[in-house]
Protein backbone atom coordinates (compact mmCIF):
# COMPACT_ATOMS: atom_id res chain seq x y z
CA UNK A 1 0.00 0.00 0.00
CA UNK A 2 0.75 3.60 -0.65
CA UNK A 3 3.09 4.90 2.02
CA UNK A 4 3.49 8.77 2.92
CA UNK A 5 7.23 10.49 3.50
CA UNK A 6 7.28 12.47 6.26
CA UNK A 7 6.58 16.23 6.19
CA UNK A 8 6.92 18.77 8.93
CA UNK A 9 4.52 21.19 7.16
CA UNK A 10 1.59 18.43 6.76
CA UNK A 11 -0.37 17.49 9.88
CA UNK A 12 -1.08 13.75 10.98
CA UNK A 13 -3.16 14.94 13.72
CA UNK A 14 -6.10 12.91 14.02
CA UNK A 15 -4.86 9.42 15.59
CA UNK A 16 -5.36 11.56 18.38
CA UNK A 17 -7.92 11.25 20.95
CA UNK A 18 -10.60 14.19 20.50
CA UNK A 19 -9.42 15.59 24.14
CA UNK A 20 -5.57 16.06 22.86
CA UNK A 21 -6.03 17.14 19.21
CA UNK A 22 -7.80 20.77 19.48
CA UNK A 23 -4.49 21.33 21.57
CA UNK A 24 -2.38 21.14 18.49
CA UNK A 25 -4.32 22.91 15.76
CA UNK A 26 -2.26 23.69 13.28
CA UNK A 27 -0.93 27.73 13.33
CA UNK A 28 -1.68 29.53 9.88
CA UNK A 29 -0.08 32.40 9.69
CA UNK A 30 -0.83 34.10 6.15
CA UNK A 31 1.29 35.86 4.01
CA UNK A 32 1.50 40.16 4.25
CA UNK A 33 -1.75 41.94 2.71
CA UNK A 34 -0.93 43.02 -0.59
CA UNK A 35 -2.13 46.49 -1.95
CA UNK A 36 -4.34 46.31 -5.04
CA UNK A 37 -3.05 48.92 -7.47
CA UNK A 38 -5.45 51.77 -6.87
CA UNK A 39 -6.57 52.93 -10.65
CA UNK A 40 -3.85 52.43 -12.66
CA UNK A 41 -5.50 50.60 -14.92
CA UNK A 42 -8.84 52.17 -16.49
CA UNK A 43 -11.62 50.29 -18.72
CA UNK A 44 -10.27 50.59 -22.74
CA UNK A 45 -11.75 53.90 -24.56
CA UNK A 46 -13.80 52.41 -26.38
CA UNK A 47 -15.67 50.13 -23.85
CA UNK A 48 -19.07 49.71 -24.46
CA UNK A 49 -21.87 51.96 -23.03
CA UNK A 50 -24.08 48.85 -22.27
CA UNK A 51 -21.44 48.11 -19.00
CA UNK A 52 -22.57 49.48 -16.27
CA UNK A 53 -19.80 51.59 -13.89
CA UNK A 54 -18.06 49.62 -11.87
CA UNK A 55 -16.20 50.81 -8.84
CA UNK A 56 -13.19 48.14 -9.12
CA UNK A 57 -10.93 49.02 -12.47
CA UNK A 58 -9.84 46.54 -14.94
CA UNK A 59 -6.63 44.49 -14.18
CA UNK A 60 -3.96 44.56 -15.75
CA UNK A 61 -4.14 40.92 -17.05
CA UNK A 62 -7.96 41.90 -18.11
CA UNK A 63 -7.00 44.86 -20.35
CA UNK A 64 -4.52 42.64 -22.74
CA UNK A 65 -7.10 39.68 -22.69
CA UNK A 66 -10.08 41.90 -23.97
CA UNK A 67 -7.31 43.33 -26.35
CA UNK A 68 -5.78 40.29 -27.46
CA UNK A 69 -9.85 38.49 -28.04
CA UNK A 70 -10.51 41.51 -30.02
CA UNK A 71 -7.56 41.57 -32.29
CA UNK A 72 -7.79 37.92 -32.85
CA UNK A 73 -11.38 36.98 -33.15
CA UNK A 74 -11.26 33.56 -32.32
CA UNK A 75 -9.16 32.70 -29.60
CA UNK A 76 -8.53 30.53 -26.35
CA UNK A 77 -7.76 33.07 -22.93
CA UNK A 78 -6.44 31.19 -20.05
CA UNK A 79 -6.62 32.57 -16.74
CA UNK A 80 -6.04 31.02 -13.31
CA UNK A 81 -9.65 30.62 -10.93
CA UNK A 82 -10.43 33.60 -8.97
CA UNK A 83 -8.57 36.14 -11.69
CA UNK A 84 -11.99 37.49 -13.16
CA UNK A 85 -12.99 35.55 -16.28
CA UNK A 86 -16.43 36.44 -16.18
CA UNK A 87 -15.59 40.52 -16.32
CA UNK A 88 -13.18 39.62 -19.68
CA UNK A 89 -16.51 37.96 -21.44
CA UNK A 90 -18.74 40.89 -19.88
CA UNK A 91 -16.37 43.30 -22.01
CA UNK A 92 -16.29 41.05 -25.00
CA UNK A 93 -19.69 40.44 -25.07
CA UNK A 94 -20.66 44.66 -24.36
CA UNK A 95 -18.65 45.31 -27.54
CA UNK A 96 -20.47 42.93 -29.67
CA UNK A 97 -23.58 43.56 -28.40
CA UNK A 98 -23.43 46.72 -30.44
CA UNK A 99 -23.72 45.26 -33.27
CA UNK A 100 -25.16 41.47 -33.21
CA UNK A 101 -26.45 38.57 -30.72
CA UNK A 102 -23.86 36.79 -28.16
CA UNK A 103 -23.97 33.57 -27.20
CA UNK A 104 -21.86 32.71 -23.97
CA UNK A 105 -21.76 29.18 -22.81
CA UNK A 106 -21.19 27.34 -19.64
CA UNK A 107 -21.14 23.36 -18.88
CA UNK A 108 -23.54 23.43 -15.61
CA UNK A 109 -26.68 24.94 -14.92
CA UNK A 110 -25.74 26.65 -11.76
CA UNK A 111 -22.81 28.31 -14.07
CA UNK A 112 -25.15 29.51 -16.31
CA UNK A 113 -27.82 31.05 -13.97
CA UNK A 114 -24.78 32.60 -11.82
CA UNK A 115 -23.78 34.28 -15.30
CA UNK A 116 -27.48 35.38 -15.81
CA UNK A 117 -27.75 37.03 -12.76
CA UNK A 118 -24.55 38.96 -13.10
CA UNK A 119 -24.79 39.51 -16.65
CA UNK A 120 -28.81 41.41 -16.05
CA UNK A 121 -26.69 43.64 -13.42
CA UNK A 122 -23.63 44.57 -15.36
CA UNK A 123 -25.15 44.94 -19.14
CA UNK A 124 -27.55 47.31 -19.66
CA UNK A 125 -30.06 45.61 -21.48
CA UNK A 126 -33.69 45.14 -21.74
CA UNK A 127 -35.83 42.31 -19.81
CA UNK A 128 -36.25 39.99 -22.36
CA UNK A 129 -32.71 40.88 -23.95
CA UNK A 130 -31.09 38.21 -21.86
CA UNK A 131 -32.43 34.55 -21.98
CA UNK A 132 -31.13 31.30 -19.86
CA UNK A 133 -30.88 28.94 -22.00
CA UNK A 134 -31.42 25.88 -19.84
CA UNK A 135 -33.14 22.22 -20.33
CA UNK A 136 -36.60 22.54 -20.43
CA UNK A 137 -37.45 25.51 -18.64
CA UNK A 138 -41.39 26.80 -18.83
CA UNK A 139 -40.62 30.26 -20.63
CA UNK A 140 -38.42 28.06 -23.56
CA UNK A 141 -40.24 25.10 -23.34
CA UNK A 142 -43.44 26.98 -24.26
CA UNK A 143 -42.71 28.91 -27.37
CA UNK A 144 -38.68 28.23 -28.44
CA UNK A 145 -38.69 30.85 -31.72
CA UNK A 146 -40.79 33.40 -29.47
CA UNK A 147 -38.21 32.60 -26.80
CA UNK A 148 -35.19 33.96 -28.59
CA UNK A 149 -37.08 36.81 -30.50
CA UNK A 150 -35.66 39.62 -28.76
CA UNK A 151 -32.63 37.87 -27.19
CA UNK A 152 -29.61 39.54 -27.72
CA UNK A 153 -27.71 37.80 -25.32
CA UNK A 154 -28.22 34.19 -25.06
CA UNK A 155 -26.32 32.13 -21.70
CA UNK A 156 -27.01 28.35 -21.74
CA UNK A 157 -25.56 25.13 -21.86
CA UNK A 158 -23.93 23.55 -24.90
CA UNK A 159 -26.68 20.50 -24.91
CA UNK A 160 -29.61 22.96 -24.78
CA UNK A 161 -27.97 25.19 -27.44
CA UNK A 162 -26.87 22.87 -30.02
CA UNK A 163 -30.62 21.22 -29.65
CA UNK A 164 -31.99 24.57 -30.05
CA UNK A 165 -30.13 25.35 -33.24
CA UNK A 166 -30.42 22.38 -34.87
CA UNK A 167 -33.97 22.41 -34.73
CA UNK A 168 -34.22 26.07 -36.10
CA UNK A 169 -35.59 27.72 -32.56
CA UNK A 170 -32.43 29.87 -32.24
CA UNK A 171 -31.31 31.46 -35.60
CA UNK A 172 -27.46 31.94 -35.98
CA UNK A 173 -27.40 34.23 -38.63
CA UNK A 174 -27.58 37.61 -36.09
CA UNK A 175 -24.77 36.00 -33.77
CA UNK A 176 -22.02 38.01 -33.99
CA UNK A 177 -19.67 35.92 -31.04
CA UNK A 178 -19.52 32.93 -29.01
CA UNK A 179 -18.04 32.78 -25.25
CA UNK A 180 -17.12 29.55 -24.38
CA UNK A 181 -16.50 29.13 -20.50
CA UNK A 182 -14.72 26.26 -18.94
CA UNK A 183 -13.55 25.51 -22.84
CA UNK A 184 -11.58 22.19 -21.50
CA UNK A 185 -14.61 20.19 -21.49
CA UNK A 186 -14.35 19.94 -25.11
CA UNK A 187 -13.76 16.76 -26.06
CA UNK A 188 -14.12 14.54 -29.46
CA UNK A 189 -17.56 15.36 -30.52
CA UNK A 190 -19.03 16.52 -27.43
CA UNK A 191 -21.93 19.47 -27.40
CA UNK A 192 -18.84 22.40 -26.72
CA UNK A 193 -16.79 20.86 -29.97
CA UNK A 194 -20.22 20.42 -31.65
CA UNK A 195 -21.18 24.50 -30.58
CA UNK A 196 -18.20 25.48 -31.95
CA UNK A 197 -18.38 23.40 -35.36
CA UNK A 198 -21.46 25.41 -35.83
CA UNK A 199 -20.24 28.69 -35.25
CA UNK A 200 -17.24 28.16 -37.20
CA UNK A 201 -19.53 27.19 -40.20
CA UNK A 202 -20.88 30.51 -40.34
CA UNK A 203 -17.96 32.25 -39.55
CA UNK A 204 -19.46 33.44 -35.56
CA UNK A 205 -15.78 34.30 -33.70
CA UNK A 206 -15.57 31.73 -31.10
CA UNK A 207 -13.61 33.00 -27.92
CA UNK A 208 -12.66 29.95 -25.01
CA UNK A 209 -12.21 30.65 -21.43
CA UNK A 210 -10.42 28.16 -19.29
CA UNK A 211 -7.63 28.10 -16.23
CA UNK A 212 -6.62 25.08 -17.51
CA UNK A 213 -7.48 24.10 -20.62
CA UNK A 214 -4.94 21.46 -21.72
CA UNK A 215 -2.13 19.55 -20.37
CA UNK A 216 0.04 19.95 -22.64
CA UNK A 217 0.72 21.49 -26.22
CA UNK A 218 -0.65 19.09 -28.42
CA UNK A 219 -3.93 19.07 -26.17
CA UNK A 220 -3.72 22.54 -26.35
CA UNK A 221 -3.70 22.24 -30.22
CA UNK A 222 -6.49 19.11 -30.62
CA UNK A 223 -8.20 22.05 -28.65
CA UNK A 224 -7.82 24.62 -31.00
CA UNK A 225 -8.70 22.25 -33.83
CA UNK A 226 -11.60 20.73 -32.12
CA UNK A 227 -13.33 24.12 -31.78
CA UNK A 228 -11.79 25.33 -35.24
CA UNK A 229 -10.00 28.11 -34.25
CA UNK A 230 -6.85 29.65 -36.59
CA UNK A 231 -4.16 26.79 -35.45
CA UNK A 232 -1.08 27.73 -33.82
CA UNK A 233 -0.23 29.07 -29.82
CA UNK A 234 -0.47 32.27 -31.51
CA UNK A 235 -4.34 32.24 -30.89
CA UNK A 236 -3.79 30.92 -27.01
CA UNK A 237 -3.45 34.35 -24.49
CA UNK A 238 -1.93 32.62 -21.44
CA UNK A 239 -1.34 34.25 -17.98
CA UNK A 240 -0.45 31.91 -14.75
CA UNK A 241 -0.57 32.51 -11.18
CA UNK A 242 2.89 34.55 -11.36
CA UNK A 243 1.08 37.16 -13.55
CA UNK A 244 -1.84 37.71 -11.48
CA UNK A 245 -0.78 37.41 -7.63
CA UNK A 246 -0.32 41.19 -6.90
CA UNK A 247 -4.24 41.08 -7.66
CA UNK A 248 -5.26 37.20 -6.29
CA UNK A 249 -3.91 35.76 -3.15
CA UNK A 250 -4.66 32.04 -2.89
CA UNK A 251 -5.66 30.95 0.40
CA UNK A 252 -3.91 28.25 2.76
CA UNK A 253 -3.57 24.79 1.34
CA UNK A 254 -3.05 21.98 4.14
CA UNK A 255 -2.17 18.46 3.66
CA UNK A 256 -4.19 16.22 6.63
CA UNK A 257 -3.15 12.34 6.92
CA UNK A 258 -5.43 10.55 8.59
CA UNK A 259 -5.09 7.10 10.40
CA UNK A 260 -6.99 4.10 10.11
CA UNK A 261 -7.92 2.03 12.16
CA UNK A 262 -6.16 -1.53 12.86
CA UNK A 263 -9.33 -3.46 11.65
CA UNK A 264 -9.93 -1.41 9.08
CA UNK A 265 -6.11 -2.23 7.96
CA UNK A 266 -6.64 -5.65 7.80
CA UNK A 267 -9.99 -5.88 6.01
CA UNK A 268 -7.84 -3.57 3.19
CA UNK A 269 -4.86 -6.18 3.33
CA UNK A 270 -7.69 -9.07 2.82
CA UNK A 271 -9.01 -6.52 -0.43
CA UNK A 272 -5.37 -5.93 -1.43
CA UNK A 273 -4.78 -9.81 -1.85
CA UNK A 274 -7.84 -10.36 -3.44
CA UNK A 275 -7.42 -8.15 -5.81
CA UNK A 276 -3.94 -9.53 -6.74
CA UNK A 277 -5.25 -12.71 -7.15
CA UNK A 278 -7.85 -11.78 -9.43
CA UNK A 279 -5.38 -9.63 -11.79
CA UNK A 280 -3.11 -12.92 -12.01
CA UNK A 281 -5.91 -15.03 -13.49
CA UNK A 282 -7.12 -12.05 -15.85
CA UNK A 283 -3.45 -11.74 -17.06
CA UNK A 284 -3.13 -15.32 -17.48
CA UNK A 285 -6.37 -15.25 -19.43
CA UNK A 286 -5.25 -12.56 -21.56
CA UNK A 287 -2.21 -14.38 -22.67
CA UNK A 288 -3.84 -17.52 -23.53
CA UNK A 289 -6.56 -15.15 -25.67
CA UNK A 290 -3.27 -13.04 -27.06
CA UNK A 291 -5.17 -10.44 -26.34
CA UNK A 292 -1.51 -8.49 -25.83
CA UNK A 293 -3.82 -4.57 -25.57
CA UNK A 294 -5.04 -6.19 -22.36
CA UNK A 295 -1.77 -6.84 -20.87
CA UNK A 296 0.17 -3.48 -21.87
CA UNK A 297 -2.87 -1.46 -20.66
CA UNK A 298 -1.50 -3.21 -17.11
CA UNK A 299 1.81 -2.93 -17.88
CA UNK A 300 3.46 -2.18 -14.39
CA UNK A 301 5.86 -4.34 -12.84
CA UNK A 302 4.53 -4.74 -9.21
CA UNK A 303 0.70 -5.40 -8.66
CA UNK A 304 -1.04 -2.23 -7.40
CA UNK A 305 -4.59 -1.41 -7.31
CA UNK A 306 -5.51 0.05 -11.06
CA UNK A 307 -6.27 3.07 -11.57
CA UNK A 308 -10.18 4.64 -13.10
CA UNK A 309 -8.59 5.23 -16.69
CA UNK A 310 -6.96 2.07 -16.81
CA UNK A 311 -9.77 -0.07 -15.39
CA UNK A 312 -11.90 1.85 -18.13
CA UNK A 313 -9.22 0.87 -20.80
CA UNK A 314 -9.45 -2.16 -19.99
CA UNK A 315 -12.92 -2.68 -19.90
CA UNK A 316 -13.34 -1.36 -23.63
CA UNK A 317 -10.53 -4.03 -24.76
CA UNK A 318 -12.04 -7.03 -23.31
CA UNK A 319 -15.57 -5.65 -24.62
CA UNK A 320 -14.13 -4.78 -27.73
CA UNK A 321 -12.77 -8.94 -28.02
CA UNK A 322 -16.20 -10.11 -26.80
CA UNK A 323 -18.11 -8.53 -29.37
CA UNK A 324 -16.00 -9.92 -32.38
CA UNK A 325 -17.10 -13.32 -31.11
CA UNK A 326 -20.80 -13.14 -31.10
CA UNK A 327 -23.15 -15.74 -32.60
CA UNK A 328 -20.64 -18.23 -32.31
CA UNK A 329 -22.11 -21.35 -30.43
CA UNK A 330 -19.88 -21.96 -27.19
CA UNK A 331 -18.93 -25.63 -29.14
CA UNK A 332 -17.11 -23.36 -31.68
CA UNK A 333 -14.95 -21.85 -29.49
CA UNK A 334 -11.12 -22.43 -29.58
CA UNK A 335 -9.21 -22.41 -26.59
CA UNK A 336 -8.06 -18.80 -27.19
CA UNK A 337 -11.61 -17.51 -27.36
CA UNK A 338 -12.41 -19.49 -24.31
CA UNK A 339 -9.91 -17.54 -22.98
CA UNK A 340 -11.24 -14.12 -23.86
CA UNK A 341 -14.50 -14.70 -22.31
CA UNK A 342 -12.66 -15.60 -19.17
CA UNK A 343 -10.23 -12.45 -19.67
CA UNK A 344 -13.95 -10.50 -19.21
CA UNK A 345 -14.79 -12.59 -15.82
CA UNK A 346 -11.60 -11.53 -14.21
CA UNK A 347 -11.26 -7.51 -15.43
CA UNK A 348 -15.09 -7.34 -14.02
CA UNK A 349 -13.89 -8.91 -10.80
CA UNK A 350 -10.96 -6.70 -10.41
CA UNK A 351 -13.20 -3.71 -11.25
CA UNK A 352 -15.54 -4.37 -8.05
CA UNK A 353 -12.96 -5.87 -5.83
CA UNK A 354 -10.98 -2.56 -6.60
CA UNK A 355 -14.28 -0.19 -5.97
CA UNK A 356 -14.93 -2.40 -2.59
CA UNK A 357 -11.08 -1.20 -1.39
CA UNK A 358 -11.68 2.37 -2.75
CA UNK A 359 -14.78 2.37 -0.57
CA UNK A 360 -13.38 1.09 2.53
CA UNK A 361 -10.01 2.83 2.42
CA UNK A 362 -11.32 5.93 1.25
CA UNK A 363 -14.84 7.01 1.62
CA UNK A 364 -16.61 5.37 4.16
CA UNK A 365 -17.64 1.72 5.83
CA UNK A 366 -21.47 2.62 4.68
CA UNK A 367 -20.41 2.73 1.40
CA UNK A 368 -18.72 -0.30 0.86
CA UNK A 369 -21.14 -2.30 3.37
CA UNK A 370 -23.97 -1.41 0.60
CA UNK A 371 -21.48 -2.18 -2.51
CA UNK A 372 -20.40 -5.09 -0.84
CA UNK A 373 -24.05 -6.20 0.07
CA UNK A 374 -25.02 -5.99 -3.75
CA UNK A 375 -21.87 -8.27 -4.53
CA UNK A 376 -23.32 -10.63 -2.53
CA UNK A 377 -26.77 -10.65 -3.85
CA UNK A 378 -25.65 -10.70 -7.03
CA UNK A 379 -26.49 -14.25 -8.51
CA UNK A 380 -26.44 -13.55 -12.32
CA UNK A 381 -22.61 -12.50 -13.16
CA UNK A 382 -19.62 -14.72 -12.84
CA UNK A 383 -17.78 -12.05 -11.62
CA UNK A 384 -19.66 -11.42 -8.21
CA UNK A 385 -19.63 -15.13 -7.68
CA UNK A 386 -15.87 -15.48 -8.27
CA UNK A 387 -15.70 -12.70 -5.03
CA UNK A 388 -18.47 -14.24 -3.06
CA UNK A 389 -16.90 -17.86 -3.40
CA UNK A 390 -13.58 -16.16 -1.52
CA UNK A 391 -13.61 -16.13 2.19
CA UNK A 392 -11.54 -13.47 2.43
CA UNK A 393 -13.91 -11.37 0.77
CA UNK A 394 -16.35 -12.84 3.77
CA UNK A 395 -13.90 -12.06 5.93
CA UNK A 396 -13.64 -8.47 4.85
CA UNK A 397 -17.82 -7.99 5.16
CA UNK A 398 -17.34 -9.36 8.50
CA UNK A 399 -14.82 -6.76 9.60
CA UNK A 400 -16.84 -3.60 8.23
CA UNK A 401 -20.07 -4.27 9.80
CA UNK A 402 -17.74 -3.89 13.28
CA UNK A 403 -16.27 -0.27 12.25
CA UNK A 404 -18.08 2.93 12.62
CA UNK A 405 -17.31 5.89 9.95
CA UNK A 406 -14.58 6.38 8.26
CA UNK A 407 -11.92 8.36 10.77
CA UNK A 408 -12.13 11.42 7.93
CA UNK A 409 -15.43 12.48 9.52
CA UNK A 410 -13.98 12.66 12.94
CA UNK A 411 -10.93 15.06 10.89
CA UNK A 412 -14.03 17.13 9.79
CA UNK A 413 -15.19 17.61 12.86
CA UNK A 414 -12.20 18.96 14.38
CA UNK A 415 -11.20 21.35 11.30
CA UNK A 416 -14.54 22.80 11.27
CA UNK A 417 -14.69 23.77 15.19
CA UNK A 418 -11.85 25.61 14.62
CA UNK A 419 -14.02 28.52 13.69
CA UNK A 420 -17.64 28.90 12.76
CA UNK A 421 -17.04 30.47 9.00
CA UNK A 422 -19.08 29.18 5.87
CA UNK A 423 -17.16 26.13 3.81
CA UNK A 424 -17.82 23.66 1.11
CA UNK A 425 -16.98 19.71 1.45
CA UNK A 426 -16.29 18.50 -1.74
CA UNK A 427 -17.09 14.52 -2.42
CA UNK A 428 -17.35 11.90 -5.15
CA UNK A 429 -20.93 10.32 -4.68
CA UNK A 430 -24.25 11.58 -4.31
CA UNK A 431 -24.86 9.06 -1.49
CA UNK A 432 -22.13 10.14 -0.45
CA UNK A 433 -22.86 13.94 0.26
CA UNK A 434 -26.19 13.17 1.67
CA UNK A 435 -24.66 10.86 3.71
CA UNK A 436 -22.16 13.42 5.40
CA UNK A 437 -24.43 15.94 5.04
CA UNK A 438 -27.05 14.55 7.21
CA UNK A 439 -24.19 13.16 9.47
CA UNK A 440 -22.69 17.23 10.50
CA UNK A 441 -26.42 18.31 10.92
CA UNK A 442 -26.65 14.90 13.50
CA UNK A 443 -23.57 17.11 15.27
CA UNK A 444 -24.99 20.53 15.48
CA UNK A 445 -23.08 22.08 11.75
CA UNK A 446 -25.96 23.05 9.67
CA UNK A 447 -25.29 21.54 6.05
CA UNK A 448 -26.94 20.38 2.73
CA UNK A 449 -25.79 18.85 0.12
CA UNK A 450 -25.67 20.09 -3.36
CA UNK A 451 -26.06 17.38 -6.13
CA UNK A 452 -25.15 17.23 -9.85
CA UNK A 453 -28.80 17.01 -12.25
CA UNK A 454 -28.92 12.90 -11.67
CA UNK A 455 -29.60 13.83 -7.94
CA UNK A 456 -31.01 17.02 -7.68
CA UNK A 457 -33.33 19.21 -10.05
CA UNK A 458 -31.94 22.71 -11.51
CA UNK A 459 -34.98 24.08 -9.31
CA UNK A 460 -33.77 22.63 -6.22
CA UNK A 461 -30.21 23.57 -6.58
CA UNK A 462 -30.71 26.97 -7.35
CA UNK A 463 -32.52 27.07 -3.92
CA UNK A 464 -29.59 25.28 -2.27
CA UNK A 465 -27.35 27.95 -3.30
CA UNK A 466 -29.86 30.63 -2.41
CA UNK A 467 -30.02 29.10 1.23
CA UNK A 468 -26.54 29.03 1.55
CA UNK A 469 -25.88 32.66 0.57
CA UNK A 470 -28.39 33.50 2.63
CA UNK A 471 -26.73 31.65 5.82
CA UNK A 472 -29.37 29.24 6.11
CA UNK A 473 -26.51 26.66 5.81
CA UNK A 474 -22.94 26.93 7.46
CA UNK A 475 -21.71 23.75 5.01
CA UNK A 476 -22.19 22.99 1.84
CA UNK A 477 -21.33 19.29 0.79
CA UNK A 478 -20.89 19.03 -3.31
CA UNK A 479 -20.01 16.81 -5.74
CA UNK A 480 -18.31 18.67 -9.05
CA UNK A 481 -21.21 20.15 -9.92
CA UNK A 482 -19.83 22.82 -7.48
CA UNK A 483 -16.41 22.69 -8.87
CA UNK A 484 -16.37 25.29 -11.44
CA UNK A 485 -16.69 28.69 -11.80
CA UNK A 486 -18.92 29.40 -8.92
CA UNK A 487 -18.38 32.53 -7.05
CA UNK A 488 -19.40 31.78 -3.55
CA UNK A 489 -17.89 34.94 -1.68
CA UNK A 490 -18.72 33.70 1.84
CA UNK A 491 -16.59 29.96 1.42
CA UNK A 492 -13.76 30.76 4.43
CA UNK A 493 -13.23 26.75 4.55
CA UNK A 494 -12.91 24.24 1.88
CA UNK A 495 -12.14 20.69 2.14
CA UNK A 496 -11.60 17.39 -0.07
CA UNK A 497 -12.57 14.49 1.43
CA UNK A 498 -10.39 13.02 -0.51
CA UNK A 499 -7.83 14.22 -3.00
CA UNK A 500 -8.85 15.49 -6.31
CA UNK A 501 -8.81 13.08 -9.69
CA UNK A 502 -7.23 15.87 -11.97
CA UNK A 503 -5.02 18.67 -12.16
CA UNK A 504 -8.01 20.84 -13.41
CA UNK A 505 -10.43 19.20 -10.72
CA UNK A 506 -7.79 19.86 -8.34
CA UNK A 507 -7.68 23.66 -9.04
CA UNK A 508 -10.94 24.06 -9.67
CA UNK A 509 -12.43 23.21 -5.93
CA UNK A 510 -9.72 25.28 -4.97
CA UNK A 511 -10.90 27.83 -6.91
CA UNK A 512 -14.01 28.19 -5.15
CA UNK A 513 -12.64 29.92 -1.76
CA UNK A 514 -11.85 33.14 -2.99
CA UNK A 515 -11.09 34.34 1.21
CA UNK A 516 -7.52 34.61 1.27
CA UNK A 517 -7.61 34.22 4.81
CA UNK A 518 -9.06 31.05 4.33
CA UNK A 519 -8.23 27.46 4.30
CA UNK A 520 -8.40 24.53 1.74
CA UNK A 521 -7.90 21.18 3.89
CA UNK A 522 -7.17 17.93 1.24
CA UNK A 523 -8.07 15.11 3.28
CA UNK A 524 -5.52 11.61 2.85
CA UNK A 525 -6.44 8.47 3.84
CA UNK A 526 -2.60 7.52 5.23
CA UNK A 527 -1.52 4.14 3.97
CA UNK A 528 -4.09 4.13 0.91
CA UNK A 529 -4.37 4.91 -2.41
CA UNK A 530 -5.34 9.01 -1.32
CA UNK A 531 -1.53 9.02 -1.05
CA UNK A 532 -0.49 8.23 -4.71
CA UNK A 533 -3.30 10.45 -6.12
CA UNK A 534 -2.54 13.02 -4.69
CA UNK A 535 1.13 13.41 -5.15
CA UNK A 536 0.43 12.45 -8.68
CA UNK A 537 -2.69 14.91 -8.93
CA UNK A 538 0.06 17.84 -7.86
CA UNK A 539 2.89 16.35 -10.38
CA UNK A 540 0.58 16.77 -13.06
CA UNK A 541 -0.76 19.82 -11.84
CA UNK A 542 2.72 21.04 -11.66
CA UNK A 543 3.49 19.70 -15.35
CA UNK A 544 0.27 22.10 -16.38
CA UNK A 545 1.70 24.76 -15.03
CA UNK A 546 5.31 23.92 -17.07
CA UNK A 547 3.63 22.95 -20.21
CA UNK A 548 1.37 27.04 -20.14
CA UNK A 549 4.94 28.35 -19.42
CA UNK A 550 6.74 26.77 -22.15
CA UNK A 551 3.40 27.55 -24.84
CA UNK A 552 4.44 31.63 -23.63
CA UNK A 553 7.82 31.21 -24.90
Amino acid sequence: MPRRHANPNQLSLFALSPAVAPAVQPRIIPPPLIDRPATSHQPPANSSSLLAPRSEPLRDYQIEAIAFAKQHGSAIIVLPTNTGKTEVEFHLAADVLEQGKVICVAEKTLLCEQHFREAKERIRLKEDEVVLAIGNSRERAADKKSFYANARLIIGTPETLVNDIASGALDLKDVKLGLLDEVHHTQGNDAYAKLGAMLASVNINRVGLSASPAESGDRLQALLEMLQISIGADAVFIRTDKDTEKYVRKPAEIKVFVTLEDERKRALTLLFRIAGDIFGNMLASARTARLGSLTANYSFSKFRLPLHEELENGHSIVDDACKRLRGKKPWDLSESERAIFDAMKYHAALWKITKCYDYLARIGSEEFNEFAGKILEDRKTKAAELIRDDGRFRECVRVAATLSDHPKTDAILRLLASNDRQGIIFVETHAHARRLANFLNEHGISAHELLGSSGMTKKRQSGVRADFEAGKYRILVATSVAEEGLHLPVLHTGIFYSPAHTSISYQQRRGRVRDAEGRVFILIADETSDVSLYYATRGRDRSVAKALEGLRA
